[in-house]
């Protein structure tokens, strides 16, 4: 996650987070990824910050993530 912050990430690295993500929905909860990161996230590597969101939603502290994306 931490390379998705800092710049695009190769389609093959895309798709193995892509795959971990799938394989473990509880992972993007271990992931660290702060509600203040979100906007790197979503500017690096934007497939991967919609997929991130959508496992969020479920979470109690998802309107966090949310707040961030629409300051």
């Amino acid at each position: 996650m931490s390379k998705a912050l800092q710049g695009p990430l190769l389609p093959a690295q895309q798709q193995l987070v892509l795959v971990e993500l799938a394989a473990d929905p509880a992972l993007v909860h271990q992931l660290g990824l702060t509600p203040q990161q979100l906007p790197a996230l979503v500017e690096n590597t934007p497939v991967l910050a919609y997929e991130v969101l959508l496992r969020l939603m479920a979470s109690p502290d998802s309107e966090e993530y949310f707040q961030v994306g629409l300051a």
